[in-house]
């Protein structure tokens, strides 16, 4: 169940009839598209957007199921920030500057994986948030 599309046409109660019309669809493959039996293209997600007044990678299919990379994310947030730092050594365990240059660099690059899954994660709220006052007006 595409669970975007469904709850975006529930709040703002269309009829599934009068939604396929305005897409350019039958009824019928606008209900596979909202049992995810046919994918989204980028052309009907932007007319979706556009008919919602909803940004379009909402509708998009090469974002998966917003719960599902919401509860990924918490995970890989979770693992990220338990990972402790590379202790650093001076002494003879530092055999050389480049042992000491890969942890640098993989610790930057794992902060830098942090940072943009902290970003991703504050967009899917916002998403979440934005579906929620669409489901209010209603």
């Amino acid at each position: 169940m595409n669970i975007i599309l469904k709850t975006a046409r529930i709040a703002r109660g269309v009829k599934v009839k009068t939604l396929a019309a305005a897409l350019g669809i039958a009824p019928a493959e606008y209900l596979e598209l909202e049992s995810r039996l046919r994918p989204v293209t980028p052309k009907l997600a932007k007319a979706l957007s556009g008919y919602y007044s909803l940004p379009f990678y909402y509708f998009d299919e090469l974002y998966p199921d917003p719960e599902k990379r919401m509860d990924t994310l918490g995970r890989r947030i979770s693992s990220l920030a338990q990972e402790e730092e590379p202790p650093i050594s001076w002494g003879p365990t530092a055999n050389s500057g480049q042992a000491l240059m890969e942890s640098l660099l993989q610790q930057r690059a794992l902060r830098s994986e942090l940072k943009e899954l902290l970003h991703e994660q504050v967009l899917l709220y916002e998403q979440m948030l934005s579906l929620m006052r669409l489901y209010r007006e209603q």
